[in-house]
């Protein structure tokens, strides 16, 4: 009886010892620059593999390094992360050693007053900079964040060029992972910032880049509270879109300006407005300003639905309301609203 306790406590520890040799050899790393990511959003410049956005080794603080991801403020790569979970990084603002007095240095003026600048040669044109306000290239500063299902989970706080790299080290499964650089609040100039040696601990399937536009899983106000909004918009008087031009001047005939709250024919909008601008809110499947109109004029003056505002605490930006991940900034599509996602 003994003997065969003996052999059956013998066998669970080789079992175990099995499964975990299995376990630890199944689990392997997938090395982010390896992946497709030239679908990042980015701002000025393209993601560069192995290198600083504008070209040259990475190098944080003095210290080389010789894999990563060179990017520029602002920049977000999304990636699924499938049976993911774990991601390691370094992070900072790459070192600059390009002269900008040589001849080859070109710029070209953006319609923001700012220039971008090119190293122009016979063969090759590589992009070197955004102009500061002074008219050169400044040291740059940088935040970077990771978002995993639209949540904050890692926030670096303000990083200048010159600081030291910083150990990430996060616990993430499944889901979308958005690896963000952001400006610091003093501008674009000079954040050349830089993902060093990205990797994600994955089991079985490997993540993969996603489109720009993912939007991951969509997050929505609750059943509950749609319900009561739309029986409360439902008994607002309606008023017809896109608003009407008025036919008279109101400095003239100022008391045919009226205020009011109406709702639109889709039931899910509401208006407010004085007669002479008017802000329309969607309600519902999340709550958010989606126009903003001048009344006199017919003119939309909000080119996109994003946050409210935002506050910036300690090098932490905090977006105030609103909605986020719309496909296209420079224009705006109702049909779009719904599948947009709350701010976090």
């Amino acid at each position: 009886m003994y003997k065969s306790r003996q052999i059956k406590k013998l066998l669970a520890i080789f079992l175990n010892i099995i499964v975990a040799t299995f376990i630890t050899n199944a689990q392997t790393f997938v090395q982010v620059e390896e992946l497709d990511i030239s679908m990042a959003q980015q701002t000025y410049g393209a993601p560069t593999k192995n290198k600083s956005v504008i070209g040259e080794s990475l190098s944080i603080a003095g210290e080389k390094f010789s894999n990563g991801i060179g990017v520029h403020s602002e920049s977000i790569l999304k990636i699924k992360i499938n049976n993911g979970n774990r991601f390691t990084a370094k992070i900072g603002v790459n070192d600059r050693t390009v002269d900008y007095t040589l001849s080859t240095v070109k710029s070209t003026p953006l319609t923001d007053g700012k220039r971008v600048f090119y190293n122009v040669t016979n063969t090759h044109k590589q992009f070197i900079g955004i102009g500061g306000e002074d008219g050169t290239v400044d040291s740059g500063s940088v935040v970077f964040k990771l978002l995993h299902n639209g949540k904050e989970i890692y926030n670096s706080g303000v990083m200048y060029q010159g600081d030291k790299a910083k150990d990430v080290d996060i616990q993430v499964k499944g889901g979308l992972l958005e690896m963000i650089v952001e400006d610091a609040g003093d501008g674009v100039s000079g954040d050349h910032a830089v993902w060093v040696d990205p990797k994600i601990e994955y089991f079985e399937i490997a993540p993969t880049v996603a489109e720009p536009d993912y939007q991951g899983e969509k997050v929505l106000q609750s059943e509950e509270i749609s319900l009561k909004l739309l029986k409360l918009v439902d008994n607002l008087p309606e008023i017809k879109m896109p608003l009407e031009q008025p036919s008279y001047d109101w400095l003239i005939n100022n008391d045919n300006v009226k205020a009011g709250v109406f709702k639109t024919e889709s039931g899910k909008d509401i208006v407010l407005t004085n007669g002479l601008i008017a802000r329309v809110f969607r309600v519902t499947p999340n709550l958010a300003t989606v126009d903003f109109v001048n009344q006199m004029t017919g003119e939309s003056l909000l080119r996109a639905v994003s946050n409210e505002g935002s506050l910036t605490i300690d090098g932490k930006r905090y977006s105030i309301g609103g909605l986020s991940k719309q496909p296209e900034y420079g224009y705006t599509l109702m049909k779009w609203i719904d599948d947009l996602t709350i701010a976090p």
